[in-house]
């Protein structure tokens, strides 16, 4: 349901800006369908076995990791 949910967006958007109907198209619906329509064999996405929360997340990646964020920024957490 999300995929649809997904591709309904994207095909909304297009049709709102034609502009992304240009020599790449045909290789960005290859990519859209290798990535979220064709059926995967000994491939995972991290995010289906871990739970995502974003406040761990970055956490990790500022604590762990020493992230910076930039200093004119109002993003939370950051």
């Amino acid at each position: 349901m999300d995929q649809l949910k997904l591709f309904a967006f994207v095909g909304k958007n297009i049709m709102k800006s034609p502009g992304y109907i240009n020599q790449s198209i045909l290789d960005s619906l290859g990519s859209f369908a290798a990535r979220y329509i064709t059926p995967k064999k000994d491939y995972y996405h991290l995010f289906d076995y871990y739970r995502w929360d974003e406040q761990k997340i970055e956490d990790l990646v500022k604590n762990e990791y020493n992230w910076e964020t930039a200093i004119d920024t109002n993003l939370p957490g950051a």
